[in-house]
């Protein structure tokens, strides 16, 4: 296995690459790790209108894969996504459809509406996503510690 990083951008058709590198990705990928958003809980839903676009290009390219099954989509979502849940009540570990318990700021209504994005790629394709919920993802770049 090989781990390659590409500068592109992931809102774009095509994901902003050449016609060649994205012919190259299709035929060679067999995991996709979304591990990118903009962490802000004071704009509005709208701001986060490409990266919810970045999602659907990104199942798309998993479903054009010519490999039996489409390359796999790694979600890293965030337990904003859950943030109205009645207190009490344990967060099941499914698809959470009730989009009231997002409401309250743009980041956690947008990472909602990616993971609806990839549970209906999921119900009506050979797509089969996962999705993590984290509470934060951070570290140091030069010491990996926080």
């Amino acid at each position: 296995a090989k781990v390659v990083f590409l500068v592109g951008n992931l809102a774009k058709p095509d994901l902003g690459l050449s016609i060649d590198l994205h012919k190259e990705l299709v035929e060679s990928l067999t995991c996709i790790i979304h591990n990118a958003w903009k962490v802000d809980f004071n704009i509005p839903l709208s701001s986060y209108e490409p990266l919810i676009r970045s999602v659907r290009n990104l199942v798309d390219l998993a479903l054009a894969s010519p490999f039996s099954s489409p390359t796999r989509i790694v979600f890293t979502s965030s337990v904003a996504v859950v943030q109205g849940w009645k207190e009490g009540c344990p967060v099941p570990e499914i698809f959470v459809t009730d989009p009231s318990v997002a409401i309250g700021s743009g980041y956690g209504e947008s990472k909602w509406i990616a993971e609806r994005i990839l549970e209906e790629a999921g119900k009506n394709t050979t797509l089969a996503p996962v999705v993590v919920r984290v509470g934060q993802l951070c570290g140091s770049t030069k010491h990996g510690s926080w």
